[in-house]
Parts: structure tokens; sequence; C-alpha cells
């Protein structure tokens, strides 16, 4: 690989990347135009398809589920078995939230935070669930560096509350809750 092919792998990563994480995408045009002649959308589209082969198109992002498995190794303070329900209960919530497009726009960490932090309360007495939630957050300041949006946490937690209150689970429960949504399970 000499450094022209190195440079359009480069550049051709970067597109393939925006394409993916980014709302707003970067044309290959644009990006064709950014390298100054060098490259033309032929040589940036086929080294898109090498890529993408060579990857066998295995591209998927992080996903909530796999924020959730991070965030579960940092609330070390509770026993194994409150923990897995715990967890077991977020994943429901992250499954959840792939019914919902409003959830398409938000940040998959922070959902994942959200799922964590309703199924604490769900599951724990809300003194201890609250320390729960503080001990989570601040893990995810001190040891990854990760601030969440409390604004954006608690309309994710309430879009998640509102889901969970329409499925068909939320009528099975023994356990509702703590905190219901604003809308009624009639009005799902």
């Amino acid at each position: 690989c000499d450094r022209k092919a190195f440079k359009l792998a480069a550049m051709t990563s970067l597109y393939i990347a925006t394409k993916m994480l980014n709302q707003k995408q970067l044309s290959i045009v644009s990006l064709s135009e950014l390298s100054r002649g060098e490259f033309h959308v032929r040589h940036l589209s086929e080294m898109e398809r090498i890529i993408l082969r060579t990857l066998e198109y295995r591209l998927n992002p992080p996903t909530v589920q796999s924020f959730l498995s991070q965030l579960r190794t940092l609330l070390p303070l509770m026993d194994e078995e409150s923990l897995d329900i715990i967890y077991r209960r977020a994943v429901f919530y992250a499954e959840l939230s792939l019914y919902d497009y409003w959830f398409v726009t938000e940040q998959r960490y922070e959902v994942a935070v959200a799922c964590f932090v309703n199924a604490i309360n769900d599951v724990v007495a809300p003194p201890t669930a609250q320390k729960y939630e503080e001990d989570l957050l601040s893990a995810l300041r001190s040891n990854l560096c990760v601030e969440v949006d409390p604004i954006s946490l608690e309309k994710s937690q309430g879009r998640l509350w509102y889901l969970y209150s329409c499925s068909d689970q939320s009528r099975f429960d023994e356990t509702q809750p703590l905190h219901q949504s604003e809308r009624s399970v009639e009005n799902c």
C-alpha cells in the first residue's frame, strides 16, 4: 500500500463513518472535492466497495445493549443477583426503544443510561435507587469522562416508561415502575 492508496482508504473510511454515525452525511462528491482533484468519485466508490467487502459488511455501530454491558460493570457495590435483575430489565427497556423512532436521534450511550436508571428505579427501593443512580452517573464522569445531560436523560426515561406502560409485559409484571409516564396505558 503506497501513500496515495493509504490516503484514499483513509478518506473513504471517513466517508463510511459519516454515513453511519452522522445525521448529516458528507456527500461523495464533496469528499472528492476535498481531495483537490487527487481522487474522483469513482475512486472513492470503488475503495468503499473494497473496504465493505474486506470487512464483510460488518459495520455495526455500538448498540444500546453493548453500552448496557459496560454500564453493568460500573455498579460493583450491588450483589450479583440484584445486578442481574436490573440488567435484564435494562435490556428490556433497550429492546422497547427499538420500537420508537424518537430514540434514533438520541445518543446510544444516553439511551443506555436511561434504560439502566429506569431499571434501577423499577427494582430498587427509592432511597437506595437514588444512591445507585448517583453512583452510576458519578462513575460515568470519573471512569469514562462521560457527562450525561440531565434533561436528555429525563426525556429518555419518560419515553421508556411510556413504552413500557404500553407493552404487554407491564400488564403481567408483579412490580410496576415507580415512575409512571404521564400518559395512561389506555392511550397506548
